[in-house]
């Protein structure tokens, strides 16, 4: 399946690479030897993604990384198989099969198995049916996870994470274009506003994209729940505006929606005042643009391009939308 550049998509490790003590794991867990694999693609872990079948006909989703190509890829695979467990049961959110941590020669692996979901992504661009069946969904899990369920959790990552109108300066490129450089000031201190309004009580998911969900007959499906922290429960509805934004469906890119309008009108979104949706994904497009600039890091080659299109797409959305 080929993938347009505005997908989240890394080089992933075919599952037939992985160690045989990790294979055998899986067949342990499957109960019987896996006879056919179909690696997926999307999201940026150097890790395997693959539904696994035995001829029996049982079939698991397999996710596993070691941690000799990038330490943190197997850091926030441990935190997802944690905030898994933790969940509550909610229909949208898949179920943690079985977890494990394997040690072959000097190198770790976490491995999870997840029920293999007859679903996939929704496409890009979005489209307007599909972007209205995922902020149904997010609502939703709004109403089930407000007030959170990990009352005692706190975090400071997204303050950390949203820096970038803050840190521009100096060379960087985006000061050339005379709108960011005569707004940029201004843009700075609408970050920390807006980063201030980021605390809440819903937890949320916070890395909300199209890779990250599934679509079937009857349900959307919201996956890797790695990010998952307490926040302001408009953080996640702002964050997949930004999809939509980035998968360029806008109709200012071409595609058939209009995003402006449907912040305005989706019941995910309307309860917000537009201003403050705008300004969350002006804040993304600059954190993304600020971890462009940065060298790649170990075994994802692909995801500075990638986050300097959708910083440059999502300028040019707040640019033509910007509020009066």
């Amino acid at each position: 399946m080929n993938l347009p550049a505005t997908y989240a998509v890394g080089v992933r490790r075919p599952y037939l690479d992985l160690p045989a003590e990790v294979r055998a794991w899986v067949d342990r867990t499957l109960g019987e030897p896996v006879a056919e694999v179909a690696d997926k693609q999307g999201g940026f872990s150097p890790g395997v993604a693959a539904v696994v079948t035995g001829a029996g006909g049982r079939s698991l989703f397999i996710k596993a990384v070691g941690s000799a190509v990038n330490p943190d890829a197997i850091r926030m695979y441990r935190e997802e198989q944690q905030h898994s467990a933790r969940l509550p049961e909610i229909d949208s959110v898949p179920r943690t099969v079985a977890t494990a941590e394997i040690e072959v020669g000097d190198e770790q692996y976490a491995v999870s198995a997840l029920p293999a979901i007859d679903a996939a992504p929704p496409p890009h661009p979005w489209n307007l049916a599909d972007a209205n069946r995922a902020f149904d969904t997010i609502a939703e899990l709004g109403d089930r996870l407000t007030p959170s369920p990990w009352p005692e959790e706190s975090t400071d990552d997204l303050p950390r994470f949203f820096l970038g109108w803050r840190d521009l300066g100096g060379d960087d490129p985006w000061l050339a274009d005379p709108w960011i450089a005569e707004r940029a000031a201004r843009f700075a201190a609408l970050e920390a506003d807006t980063v201030a309004q980021m605390a809440g009580d819903t937890l949320s998911h916070t890395d909300l994209r199209a890779d990250n969900l599934l679509f079937g007959t009857d349900r959307v499906w919201v996956v890797d729940w790695a990010a998952a922290q307490n926040a302001a429960r408009w953080i996640d509805p702002a964050l997949l505006l930004g999809d939509l934004v980035v998968s360029r469906a806008d109709v200012g890119d071409g595609g058939e929606i209009d995003v402006a309008r449907f912040a305005i009108e989706h019941p995910a979104l309307r309860d917000v005042p537009f201003a403050l949706n705008w300004a969350g994904v002006l804040c993304l497009a600059a954190a993304l643009h600020r971890f462009s600039l940065r060298p790649a890091p170990p075994g994802l080659p692909t995801i500075r391009p990638w986050q300097a299109r959708c910083a440059d797409t999502m300028i040019a959305w707040c640019r033509r939308t910007e509020p009066a």
